[in-house]
């Protein structure tokens, strides 16, 4: 608890920072010194989870905080830096331009919504997991809206928080059932209770849990948020809610689906659901963002069939598809992260939302900030040698090598795979066409060379370098999460 201690009581510190003798400085001052603020607590909050980090490598025994509530496992401590990291990206993309004059209250709420989710991620109990997700879910409603001299920006965020509200209520229910069939709060005791628990109590339950946390993952047909609130949002607030709440809401899928998928006498049942809900996603988010002109629209849809593809690793109910579906969220999340970066960048200097006619002849002016969106982009899109070519291709084995005993295409996952084929390359054609704007397109800019903050470009490099980095050399990632699962 040490390290969240610390961002807790510096967001303290950020969130009293316009009531101080400060208050009068310009918007862009006080956004400038607020965000150095929640830099050093993201700092000091991920120094403090790699110490933790280095010792739960080092330790015999897996170590539990707060009877349980909590565990810090390599793997859980390795995804909590990850979002604390991402917070750190997040922040200084967020920096240049705040929505409005309550500068402390937006950095707090990111700072607030980033303790949520690596209490999500380190949670071992049904009560904790469902605050954790609450505490995520009230700060990404409330960043949604925070554009409030904008109708539309108020607008999606009461609809963000009317289905969210609807998706608590399915989480609500399910972890009921699942109390009800198990006896067990804990997640290492309902695992041991699956076994003998009654297979309708677990059926309602399991039912209930994939609808809510279809809602925070943005999966068909539980999407219809996404578009609205993506588009809406501040870019910042939009790239986070793709990455880090996408981050814990998968961890913590895994975390109860695969003892269920595992051991469940209704696991075929289960697993069948969960095929309709990926092939879903995959059709309805791809061809969603084929009719799209707005790029954060675009992503939106683009984020609804990714969460298609993540699913393939959940049906392959073993350790190779939980393996697969965590290397997949993280490479995904840098690559979308960058994407959203750049697209607030020209946003900001739009003044409004971009299109992808805006993008028109961009490379002529801003030569590096187009390479750098097109390693992003050809990274969503699957293209080798980056690293969302490898996560596809290590999802799509996983799913295959689950049922070796399968030989005909007509059986198994094979149709499954050919589905995720076929909308991936569905998929490149409206990658391609905002990368056709954007480097081959002749017209006359319409936009002037652009100037980027350092913090800014360090931040996308360094993204840059991840995305190819990790397709190159994945290994690394994957043994880690392998060795640690």
């Amino acid at each position: 608890m040490f390290p969240d201690l610390l961002v807790v009581l510096v967001m303290f510190v950020a969130l009293g920072f316009d009531y101080t003798k400060y208050k009068n400085l310009g918007r862009q001052t006080r956004s400038n010194k607020a965000a150095m603020i929640s830099s050093i607590a993201l700092l000091l909050g991920l120094a403090g989870v790699l110490g933790q980090f280095s010792s739960a490598c080092c330790a015999t025994a897996t170590p539990t905080t707060y009877d349980g509530q909590l565990v810090l496992t390599p793997l859980t401590l390795g995804f909590k830096a990850l979002v604390f990291a991402l917070a750190l990206f997040v922040i200084q993309f967020a920096k240049p331009q705040v929505p409005n004059k309550h500068v402390s209250e937006y950095f707090s709420l990111i700072l607030l919504s980033t303790l949520g989710m690596g209490f999500l991620i380190t949670a071992q109990n049904l009560i904790m997991f469902f605050v954790s997700i609450e505490l995520i879910s009230l700060s990404l409603y409330g960043l949604t809206a925070f554009q409030n001299d904008k109708r539309y920006s108020v607008e999606a965020g009461i609809k963000y928080f009317a289905i969210g509200g609807v998706s608590s209520a399915f989480l609500l229910f399910g972890i009921s059932y699942l109390y009800g069939a198990t006896h067990a709060l804990n997640f290492d005791g309902i695992a041991s209770a699956i076994e003998t628990a009654p297979s309708s109590y677990l059926l309602i339950a399991s039912l209930c849990l994939v609808v809510g946390l279809g809602f925070k993952i943005a999966a068909a047909p539980f999407h219809l948020w996404a578009p609205d609130t993506y588009q809406c949002a501040p870019v910042p607030v939009a790239a986070w809610i793709a990455t880090g709440s996408k981050i814990a809401s998968f961890f913590v899928l895994i975390q109860l689906f695969g003892p269920i998928l595992e051991s469940s006498v209704d696991r075929d049942t289960l697993i069948k659901g969960l095929v309709i809900v990926s092939v879903l996603s995959m059709v309805l988010g791809n061809i969603g963002a084929l009719r799209q002109s707005c790029v954060k629209r675009l992503l939106a849809y683009s984020s609804v069939a990714h969460a298609g593809y993540m699913l393939i690793g959940l049906i392959a109910a073993n350790k190779d598809g939980q393996v697969s579906m965590l290397y997949y969220i993280v490479i995904y999340s840098f690559a979308t992260l960058g994407a959203f970066a750049v697209i607030g960048i020209i946003n900001n200097r739009l003044g409004r939302e971009a299109y992808i006619s805006d993008f028109n002849g961009c490379w002529k002016q801003n030569p590096r900030l187009s390479l750098l969106f097109l390693i992003f982009i050809l990274s969503l899109a699957g293209i080798p040698p980056l690293s969302g070519f490898v996560g596809k291709l290590y999802l799509f084995m996983a799913a295959i090598g689950s049922q070796p005993e399968i030989a005909s295409w007509s059986d198994g996952y094979y149709w499954l795979i050919a589905v995720a084929l076929l909308m991936s390359a569905v998929s490149l054609y409206y990658y391609v066409k905002v990368l056709k704007a954007f480097l081959v397109s002749n017209d006359t800019p319409g936009l002037p060379k652009l100037t980027i903050g350092k913090a800014e470009g360090w931040g996308l490099i360094i993204l840059a370098i991840l995305v190819v980095g990790l397709g190159i050399y994945p290994t690394g990632l994957i043994e880690f999460i392998s060795s640690s699962l």
